[in-house]
């Protein structure tokens, strides 16, 4: 089919976009020698002769895509065009433009989430032109601009790749810039549950924080070193730090630090949940909570998750199913798949307590799910440690030392050990198995879940589920082989 000049120009630029993209954005971008106006009219044109597929989104604007053959066939035309360099770049700007804009209100947001997801082809492509081209400072300002983004939607070790490569090109960048970017690989290593690498960074971050005499990074790198000295069993260093933290923070006074005072405020708070202290920890999770307001929602499900579980702890049932019930109308309308699998833990755990034990199972598989879904291995193993304990309750001893033992193998590889607050209820539910199979048998148990692939122990919680329901009777016996 014949095209005009322009429409020509307009498609192999619109090569360029990779999963879709706006009337707006395809102005944005392939507008150079074309008026913005006139390109929305050549873009009407394709569409009729059907070289451009509309999507319409329900309320939305709508979204255009090329086929990937059509694709393919734009960016071979776009190499030979005047200027394929500056359509790159005006791709690159507008989708930098974009990060930069969602970045701020991200999670509070869920269109913003919903959108970015859309253009997550666009971004991977932005973001490799701008290696590609040397833009080391526009490669590294996106970079920072998506943590939230990956930790909520994408995924970690894409948005771990992404930052590396970026502080790799950008050596001689804004030193505050490099720090945002080492804060935020700090904190997505930790998400997936590397804590020495997170540990690395976080001492990294305090360094660097310190010699610039920044005291916002410091306070927030102060933060970072005591949570993961607590998340790996040394809890005296990591109240020091985090208490240094908190005062840092409301020293600074500032709306920009009230975030920041929540996290302090809920990592010191969770330290002494982990060690038992709930009277140390409930003043500090309330405070957390009742400036949570200023911080964004994500922070506002994780401490109303750990206040009920105070709450649960304490035997306070009814406040603790209120504060979680909430807390799933938060995470479930923003779609927080990682916060969302601490909260069914948490549910899970209260349904425990509260003497539901077959629902508890059934929450706490679907927990263990989404933790592996998102990479999550201490959620993971919190998880698997609960299942284990459901399974001791209902009398399939087999079922709980196999999922002890792969609970213990996780905490083993990622260096996170279990806190005092859950070893004596783990102690009761080993106590009974041991009693229940002899120690030869639960031993051989154990091991089979400390040496089975942790997708193994997934697929096997699954497999329980399916007769693990109301009227259905005991979980089946951990002696059916995962791999079968």
């Amino acid at each position: 089919m014949a095209l005009s000049a322009p429409e020509r120009a307009v498609f192999r630029k619109l090569g360029v976009f990779a999963g879709g993209f706006s009337g707006t954005a395809a102005q944005a971008v392939c507008s150079g020698a074309t008026r913005p106006t006139d390109v929305l009219v050549h873009l009407g044109r394709l569409v009729d002769k059907s070289l451009v597929v509309v999507a319409y989104s329900r309320g939305r604007e709508s979204r255009y895509r090329l086929l990937e053959p059509v694709r393919q066939l734009a960016l071979e035309q776009l190499e030979h065009d005047d200027e394929p360099r500056a359509v790159r770049d005006r791709h690159l700007h507008w989708y930098l433009a974009a990060a930069r804009g969602a970045e701020k209100s991200l999670e509070s947001d869920s269109r913003l989430l919903d959108g970015l997801e859309e253009d997550q082809g666009n971004l991977r492509q932005a973001l490799g032109w701008a290696l590609a081209s040397g833009n080391a400072l526009a490669a590294l300002e996106m970079a920072v601009a998506l943590p939230k983004f990956w930790r909520v939607r994408g995924s970690l070790e894409e948005g771990c790749n992404w930052i590396e490569r970026a502080l790799e090109k950008g050596c001689a960048v804004d030193q505050h810039l490099r720090l945002r970017a080492l804060h935020w690989l700090r904190a997505l290593r930790f998400y997936q549950g590397d804590f020495a690498e997170a540990k690395r960074l976080a001492e990294e971050c305090l360094a660097l924080a310190t010699s610039m005499k920044d005291k916002s990074g410091v306070a927030e790198a102060l933060a970072a070193v005591g949570n993961l000295a607590s998340r790996q069993g040394d809890f005296e260093q990591g109240r020091a730090y985090l208490e240094k933290s908190v005062a840092a923070w409301t020293e600074a006074g500032s709306d920009g630090a009230v975030k920041s005072l929540v996290d302090s405020l809920m990592l010191l708070g969770w330290l002494w949940l982990d060690q038992g202290n709930l009277v140390r920890a409930r003043p500090l999770l309330e405070q957390a909570l009742a400036r949570a307001d200023g911080a964004d929602r994500a922070m506002r499900v994780f401490v109303r998750c750990l206040l009920a579980d105070l709450e649960r702890a304490e035997g306070n049932l009814a406040p603790a199913r209120m504060l979680l019930d909430e807390s799933l109308l938060i995470a479930q309308d923003l779609g927080f798949t990682r916060y969302t699998a601490y909260l069914l833990t948490c549910m899970g755990r209260l349904a425990r307590s509260e003497g539901h034990g077959t629902e508890a199972f059934l929450i706490q598989a679907d927990a263990l799910t989404m933790h592996q879904q998102v990479g999550n291995k201490h959620g993971s193993a919190w998880a698997l440690e609960e299942l284990g304990k459901a399974a001791a309750d209902a009398g399939d001893f087999e079922t709980t030392a196999l999922l002890f033992g792969a609970a213990e193998a996780l905490r083993d590889a990622i260096g996170f050990p279990l806190p005092p607050a859950e070893r004596v209820d783990l102690a009761v539910s080993t106590s009974m198995a041991a009693s229940a199979l002899g120690r030869e048998a639960m031993a051989m148990a154990w091991e089979r879940g400390r040496t089975a692939p942790l997708g193994d122990s997934v697929r096997f919680a699954a497999m329980a589920c399916d007769s693990y329901s109301p009227g259905a009777g005991p979980i089946p016996s951990a002696s059916v082989d995962p791999h079968e």
